[in-house]
């Protein structure tokens, strides 16, 4: 999968040295709730999701 954005100049120096604080790689994890789900094993692919935090939006 891959997430493709347009931006201008401006927003990709932002994009690129302050907007980005942590690249993790999930493959393993997805793998893993994906095989419960698979096996209908839904509370235990629940409890391996990372939890949701609000995006804090420097624009408000």
């Amino acid at each position: 999968m891959a997430i493709h954005v347009i931006l201008c100049a401006e927003a990709v120096s932002l994009y690129v040295n302050q907007w980005i604080r942590k690249i993790t790689d999930i493959t393993d994890g997805a793998r893993a709730i994906c095989d419960l789900v698979r096996r209908n094993e839904l509370d235990q692919a629940r409890a391996r999701l990372p939890v949701e935090r609000p995006y804090d939006s420097a624009f408000g």
